[in-house]
């Protein structure tokens, strides 16, 4: 069920207080599952855990300061034709 509503680990969420004042899980440790109540649980999380703030990768930064990206070139074969490389 976590899968289809987030692409990331729920890791810390799954402890973490609900809006319902429950946990997700305490909602799946019960001795009866209430299976409204943890997909409402699994859609909640899904939304915090989208508003979560990731670091911007080395790329983005670039980007944010105007550098272009290199352009990229074959690799340019370094031996000689004709002469022994040492």
């Amino acid at each position: 069920m976590w899968r289809s509503a987030s692409n990331q680990a729920i890791g810390e969420f799954m402890s973490r207080q609900l809006g319902s004042g429950g946990a997700l899980l305490e909602l799946l440790s019960a001795k009866n599952l209430d299976k409204s109540a943890i997909k409402s649980a699994v859609i909640q999380i899904a939304e915090v855990a989208s508003r979560k703030h990731r670091r911007a990768s080395v790329t983005e930064i670039a980007k944010g300061h105007g550098f272009r990206p290199a352009a990229t070139q074959p690799a340019a074969s370094w031996a000689s034709k004709d002469e022994v490389d040492v």
